[in-house]
């Protein structure tokens, strides 16, 4: 198994792999007073497949994936019985207008699709944070079921 930090950025962007990470849960956070938000995604991330003689066991820890400075966000779903919310890719777009770009901000359009839905989650951003908030576990299975406790290990963040 590979050695694996537990925060990403927005520089880590090319890096990273979403296929088949759980959404738990979406919250919606506005630090500022209603100015800009925070679009949270509580995920079991997958860290690593492992390939055990034709067989994947997978490094997975639960993880709190923000979208910082988020407007113009479409957040339509339709699940159905016994569904879960499981993301295929995350798609991002440089948006940045020229002035934009003369004083050193970024905007970006970040796409997240989903199996089984017709339509993608989007929203802009000026970027992203992702932090693992668990210890990772190797497991049989992609996600944990969300009945199960799985040890906190990074402090509570404001969410």
């Amino acid at each position: 198994m590979e050695d694996h930090t537990n925060r990403w950025t927005n520089d880590d962007f090319e890096d990273m792999c979403w296929h088949d990470n759980r959404v738990h849960g979406i919250k919606i956070y506005s630090p500022h007073e209603g100015w800009d938000y925070d679009i949270i995604f509580l995920i079991d991330h997958i860290l690593e497949w492992i390939n055990t003689d034709g067989r994947f066991r997978f490094l997975v820890a639960t993880a709190r994936l923000a979208f910082h400075g988020a407007h113009n966000a479409n957040i339509a779903v339709l699940l159905n019985y016994r569904q879960n919310l499981d993301i295929d890719r995350i798609e991002r777009e440089d948006i940045s207008s020229e002035a934009e770009k003369k004083v050193g901000c970024t905007k970006y359009m970040f796409s997240i699709y989903f199996h089984s839905q017709n339509n993608p989650i989007t929203l802009e951003a000026n970027g992203f944070t992702q932090s693992l908030t668990s210890v990772p576990i190797l497991m049989d299975r992609q996600s944990f079921d969300d009945t199960e406790e799985v040890e906190q290990v990074v402090a509570h963040q404001p969410a």
